[in-house]
């Protein structure tokens, strides 16, 4: 199903910029529109699937309540869990660091969950399949970038780039890389990738 999703996640993005142009100059596009358009993606095939999903954005957790996961997607029936956080390549060494950060972040929310336990907002248990996903989109102007894009296409991303993102969490890799290009602009790029928590 997550190949339908990432398709369709693709075309949400194709629809809105056949008829707009979401950025003034080249600010480029707010991040929240990634896990946004992504949860729209999910819940659409999991319907026509005749699966129910829910999503919610800045999922708050910490001893302060003071973080946040950008989305949590849960399939109810397909009992599918997937921990959302998305990004954007605008100054590439901060935002490679970043992603060590988002990967960082997931883990410890889903560790706070298991603390809190099995009845607390999320019950963990009653997921066959969580999932953590990085959404991301890039903008191949410089080198840099380029590198970027030129890893998620070889499904390296995560190994290319492994000291600089300096997570916690040694030893993860993706089991999906995702890669959608855009005719109408060809310099810019969503990718992503998840793996199975």
């Amino acid at each position: 199903m997550m190949e339908e999703v990432f398709d369709e996640y693709g075309r949400i993005y194709e629809t809105i910029l056949k008829d707009l142009y979401p950025a003034k100059n080249s600010t480029g596009f707010p991040e929240r529109n990634l896990s946004v358009n992504f949860s729209k993606a999910y819940e659409k095939i999991a319907a026509t699937n005749g699966q129910n999903a829910i999503s919610w954005f800045e999922f708050q957790f910490g001893d302060k309540n003071d973080l946040h996961i950008d989305a949590v997607v849960m399939n109810t029936s397909s009992k599918e869990l997937i921990f959302v956080e998305s990004k954007r390549f605008s100054e590439p060494a901060k935002k490679i660091r970043e992603v060590g950060e988002d990967i960082d972040r997931i883990y410890s929310c889903i560790e706070e969950l298991k603390e809190d336990g099995n009845d607390s907002r999320i019950n963990l248990k009653k997921y066959k399949k969580v999932y953590g996903l990085v959404l991301a989109d890039v903008w191949t102007e410089t080198p840099q970038k380029k590198s970027i894009l030129k890893a998620y296409n070889e499904n390296k991303f995560l190994e290319e780039f492994s000291t600089t993102i300096n997570s916690k969490q040694s030893g993860i890799s993706s089991e999906k890389y995702y890669v959608h290009d855009f005719d109408k602009l060809p310099n810019y790029y969503l990718v992503s990738f998840m793996w199975k928590l």
